[in-house]
């Protein structure tokens, strides 16, 4: 992969971030409280895995939630994260491993959701961060087939020319 290429490929992962971020802190996937701080922080911790969304399955089985809000937070954050799992090992070769692609989604993630809980704009929920690890892997699946069965090229950063 050439410079410009892979500083493109960095514009993209920006642009990307900005949008998550936006999303989950300014936009229709965000809250705000006007609690105490200590009690919404022992309300907004959700360390269980699964729970919570086990919990939705359930509310939508009773019908007792729409829908939509089941999806959006099921799907929305497994495909919020498919970019990451392509992206990354687009820009670095080191994330062309799984492992390294896994570990960046999940510290991510991990960000993210301390950052909307210590804001005060969500929750930090366990599953988000396994949902959203689950799209980064779907990613990099993708990158993979593209890169590695259907025999493209694989883009080479400026690190492995030298």
């Amino acid at each position: 992969m050439t410079k410009l290429h892979r500083r493109a490929m960095i514009g993209v992962l920006l642009v990307w971030l900005l949008a998550v971020m936006y999303l989950m802190f300014c936009g229709g996937l965000s809250y705000s409280y006007g609690g105490d701080y200590g009690q919404y922080l022992l309300h907004h911790i959700e360390l269980v895995p699964f729970e919570s969304t086990q919990n939705y399955l359930d509310m939508l089985r009773l019908d007792r939630i729409n829908p939509d809000i089941v999806a959006r937070n099921i799907a929305g954050n497994i495909v919020m994260f498919v970019p990451l799992g392509f992206l990354l090992p687009c820009i670095a070769d080191r994330f062309a491993k799984l492992k390294f692609t896994f570990s960046g989604a999940v510290l991510l993630a991990f960000v993210l959701e301390a950052l909307q809980l210590l804001t005060l704009r969500g929750s930090f929920d366990i599953d988000d961060i396994i949902l959203r690890s689950v799209g980064a892997m779907l990613g990099f699946a993708v990158w993979h087939i593209i890169f590695r069965f259907l025999r493209a090229p694989i883009p080479q950063t400026q690190s492995s020319q030298a």
